[in-house]
């Protein structure tokens, strides 16, 4: 379960490692700019930890397809839908452009702070729990910063976070 969890974590960081590339499609704002940059970190330095301590600890798997058929298909078209949205040209731009890109960058953070923080609980290896945590503190940290640049600059007056679910 634990190595589902891993290789689930180490997906999501290559993802959002790989995040920058959106910035070769649009321009946007140095605020958005600079989030990004700092994600895109974040998530190699996170894949690079996962990469050393899949090799350290042979327990740990990082290479597992955990999710449903129907979880793979739902994700794919929400893929193509979103580079249908950020085609350079065709697709949206502008303040709705980063907003929506901000929102991404939000639910995601979230989905791996939560990961982070329920797979710490149930690591017995007191090094890799270290990792967990300080993990989903890194993420929190970024969460807390979209968080912040949304609520500045799209969401004026409202605070994002505290929203009903």
């Amino acid at each position: 379960m634990l190595s589902e969890g891993y290789s689930l974590l180490y997906d999501e960081a290559s993802d959002l490692g790989a995040s920058d590339l959106i910035l070769l499609v649009k321009a946007e704002s140095e605020p958005m700019h600079v989030f990004v940059k700092a994600a895109s970190e974040a998530g190699d330095d996170i894949k690079k930890d996962l990469e050393r301590i899949a090799r350290d600890y042979p327990g740990v798997r990082i290479d597992l397809d955990p999710l449903p058929e129907m979880e793979k298909r739902k994700r794919a078209a929400i893929s193509k839908d979103r580079a249908r949205y950020f085609a350079p040209v065709v697709g949206h731009g502008g303040r709705e452009y980063e907003r929506t890109v901000l929102l991404a960058f939000w639910n995601g953070l979230n989905h791996e702070r939560h990961l982070c923080e329920v797979m710490a609980e149930a690591e017995p290896d007191a090094s890799l729990k270290k990792f967990l945590l300080d993990t989903e503190k890194r993420y929190d940290g970024l969460y807390d910063r979209v968080n912040e640049l949304l609520d500045k600059e799209y969401f004026k007056g409202t605070s994002f976070a505290s929203a009903p679910p």
